[in-house]
Order: C-alpha cells, then structure tokens, then sequence
C-alpha cells in the first residue's frame, strides 16, 4: 500500500548510495558506530558509548527500500534469537524433560533434552557473528565502492558489520549538525 503518491516528479540526481542518475529524493543519513571498551555499558542495542554524523544524500527508491531492508534484516535476526530463548526454556522443555526420566533415560531422549537447551543457548551466542556476516555483505551490495571509501573517510564508521548502522531521516534532527556542507 502505497503511503504517500506524489504527482511533482522528481528531479533526476545522481543517488548517493548506487552512484546512478535516478529520480531521488533528500534524506540524511545517520551513521553510527557503537564502541566497545571501559564506560561502554550495553543496554539491549542501545550503546552508552559511540559516535555518530549526519551526511546530507539524495538517494533513489531502490537503494531507500534496500537500506531499509538491512535495518529491518538487524532487528529480525536479533528478535528472532531473544525470542527462541524463552520458547525453548518455557514451551520445549517441559515438553521434553518427561521423556527424560532419571531411571529409563536412552540416549536419544538425552541428545533430545541436550538438542533442546543447547541450539538456542547456541543461537545466542552464534546470531551477532551471523548477523556481522550478513550486514557486512548487504553493505557491500547496497553502497558503491567510492561511497563506502567515502563513509569511511568522515570517521564515523570503520567496517559494516554488527556494531555499525545507518538510518535515514528526512530531516535533520534539532540540535543535529551535517557532517558535509
């Protein structure tokens, strides 16, 4: 369902992501890098710690849905990986931990139980090297070379990946400065 049709097209400008003449909109796009180290408290994915800047961009809707297609992609596999824990602990084992009496246990309702608890304590720890993985290469996809060098060059962010993001806004947030005139 389409939010908002607009009748005024729309001047055709270079994308700032695909480095194609497109019809493009304004955005700014924030850039941000968690950091990791001593006074860096976590806070579910809230970071106490980290930098962040603003670039002003114009980019095409292609390249629009696909970076919010790597933000959607962050927040499902980290959704997905908190939401198996509880179901395990709470919902599957119960279920299991009868067939695991002390007195008849075989082996395979052993590997069951183990299967049970291990896989999503396993899945926790696994899912941010994963989702590093798969963020590192959606990036890689989504900005054209010269881009990426020169995301990297304002030294908010040094490597895509888990700890990195960028969001979009249509406008500047108050008390926000750009990065780039």
């Amino acid at each position: 369902m389409l939010r908002h049709i607009s009748t005024v097209p729309r001047p055709s400008l270079r994308c700032f992501f695909c480095d194609q003449e497109r019809p493009a909109s304004p955005y700014y796009l924030r850039l941000q890098q968690a950091g990791m180290g001593l006074g860096a408290l976590p806070v579910g994915m809230l970071l106490l710690r980290g930098r962040w800047g603003f670039v002003k961009c114009f980019l095409c809707d292609d390249c629009r849905e696909n970076a919010l297609a790597v933000r959607r992609l962050r927040w499902t596999v980290l959704l997905v990986t908190l939401l198996l824990l509880p179901l395990s602990f709470f919902v599957l084992y119960p279920l299991v931990m009868p067939a695991a009496s002390p007195d008849q246990t075989s082996f395979g309702e052993k590997l069951l139980v183990g299967l049970v608890l291990g896989l999503p304590l396993l899945n926790v720890v696994l899912a941010p090297f994963y989702l590093h993985f798969l963020l590192r290469r959606r990036m890689r996809r989504l900005l054209h070379p010269e881009t990426d060098r020169y995301l990297k060059s304002l030294g908010v962010v040094r490597n895509w990946g888990f700890w990195s993001d960028i969001i979009l806004f249509r406008e500047l947030p108050r008390g926000e400065k750009c990065l780039t005139p």
